[in-house]
Parts: structure tokens; sequence; C-alpha cells
């Protein structure tokens, strides 16, 4: 084996434990020819023995996913007319059966005549990134519910308790201002919320959509 035959193989061996480590596999499309090559890491995000398959184009859009499948190859066919880089996610059913969100990142590469003669890429499961974001989003959503709860329930629940206890006691004045300080707080939080968004202006007898 030559010194550079030698370089390339350690290089290769570098580069497969580099993408085994991010979990990133590695693409290449020989257009004029119609082959395809996968990293090994690209057969693991599969689900699939490195060397597995004989990978092509149609068996690749086998794995995505049935309704994603017109959108991905409407975005390749949009670079080869364009020539320009993408970056998207789709749904991919791995040979497992399992379901994941795939990143793909591509780029094409020209011949001298302008014409595709490559296109190049990898490959990231991003399925818990994805996850770990949505979670968060709820979250955050189940927390503002729970300060508007205890908005709630401070500015006027409570204050309508004491006023209820008032009137009780025959303290009308004291009983009114409660109950004034408890409509400003409701007419707040509704507008905050959805009704203002509606068009109506919180504290309106009827709304027109109403259900009741």
């Amino acid at each position: 084996m030559s010194t550079i035959d030698a370089e390339l193989a350690v290089a290769r061996r570098q580069l497969e434990e580099a993408q085994r480590l991010a979990r990133i596999g590695s693409w290449e499309w020989d257009i004029p020819n119609g082959t395809v090559w996968w990293s090994d890491e690209l057969y693991r995000i599969y689900a699939l023995e490195p060397g597995a398959i004989e990978p092509s184009y149609e068996e690749f859009l086998n794995y995505v996913h049935p309704e994603d499948r017109g959108s991905v190859d409407d975005r390749n066919r949009k670079a080869f007319a364009d020539h320009e880089p993408f970056d998207d996610v789709k749904r991919v059913i791995r040979a497992d059966g399992r379901e994941i969100n795939m990143r793909t990142q591509g780029d094409v590469i020209c011949g001298d005549d302008g014409e595709p003669v490559r296109l190049v890429g990898i490959c990231e499961d991003v399925t818990d990134q994805l996850r770990a974001r949505e979670a968060e989003k709820h979250l955050a959503a189940a927390n503002a519910l729970r300060q508007r709860a205890g908005a709630i329930n401070d500015e006027i629940v409570q204050r309508l308790v004491l006023a209820a206890a008032m009137l009780d006691r025959g303290e009308t004045e004291r009983a009114r201002a409660h109950l004034a300080e408890s409509l400003t707080s409701a007419k707040r939080i509704a507008g905050d919320l959805i009704i203002g968004a509606d068009g109506v202006e919180p504290g309106a007898l009827r709304r027109s959509n109403s259900a009741v």
C-alpha cells in the first residue's frame, strides 16, 4: 500500500469514527451512473447493518414516510434545477419499523458544462431533539396556565369571597370596592387571553360567536 493509500485509509477510519460518535451519516449520489453510496453510520441510522443493501435512490425513497415522499422527491429535483443546497427535516420509517425525524443537508456538484453530476450530503436522526423542544413548549405552556390560574385565584376569586363576606356583614361600600377590583382584574386577564383577539372588548355582555 502506498503512503497516499495508507493516509486515505486512516482518514476514512477517522471519518467513520467521527460519524459514529456524532450519529451523523453521509451519502453520495453519482447522478450520471445512478449509483448511491452510504456511510456505515447512515446504514445504522436506518437500522441496517452496513452493506446490508445496495443503496439506490428508489430504495432511499422507500424508507421515506409515504406522506413526505413526494416533497422529498420535489426537493431533490429542485436542487437539480437550481443547484442550490438544501436543509430540511422529513419523516423516515426505519428497517425496524420505527418512525424517526431525519434532518438532511445536501449540496449539488456540477460538471464543467453546468450539469449536476453529484448530490452529496449528511443525515442526522433529530427525533429526540424535536421531542425535547416539544416537551419544553408543553412545559412552558403548563407554567403559563398555572400562572394564569394563580392570578385568577388571587385577583378575582379571593376578592369575590371577601366581597361576599362583607355583604353578609352589611359592609356594602367595601364590598363594592372589592367587586370593582375583581372586575378590573377579570377584564385585564380576559384581554390577555383569547377574547380580545376575537375583536370583542373584555366585559362585553355577549359575543357573536358565543356557544350559549
